[in-house]
Parts: C-alpha cells; structure tokens; sequence
C-alpha cells in the first residue's frame, strides 16, 4: 500500500494512510483542473480509483484520469 512520505497532519491530527492517498489525489485534481472540480465528481473518482490503485502513487493516478477524462478522439 502507498505511505506518504512524512506524516500528514491537519488541524493537528495524522492523517490515516487511506486520508492521505485521498487528500494528495484530491490536490493533484484540484491542480490539474485548476479549481475547478465538482466535489461529488472526485468522490465519485476516489471511490473508483482507490480500491484498484492503492498501491499506486495517488498523484500519478490523478494525472491519468486527468488524462483520461480530457482525451478527444481525432
């Protein structure tokens, strides 16, 4: 399972490893879509993608449905 690199610690408490992966897909998102990012669309995403990507750098997975989700076919 993916472990953030140091402890992640919000209004004083560590985060779990599953918060952190969540919190750092969530950052990547909001960069990648500027802001703009409805947030029953990235629940929706982190409910899907963190199940079969846990394993997986959380920011790495944010780029590829970023990807994925902005791909136009020719």
């Amino acid at each position: 399972m993916w472990k953030p690199a140091s402890p992640f610690l919000i209004a004083g408490r560590t985060l779990t490893d599953q918060e952190a992966w969540r919190h750092e897909f969530s950052d990547e998102f909001y960069k990648l879509y500027e802001g703009a990012v409805d947030s029953d669309l990235l629940t929706m995403l982190y409910n899907t993608m963190h199940p079969r990507a846990f394993n997986d750098d959380p920011r790495h997975v944010a780029r590829l449905a970023h990807a994925v989700l902005t791909y136009e076919r020719p």
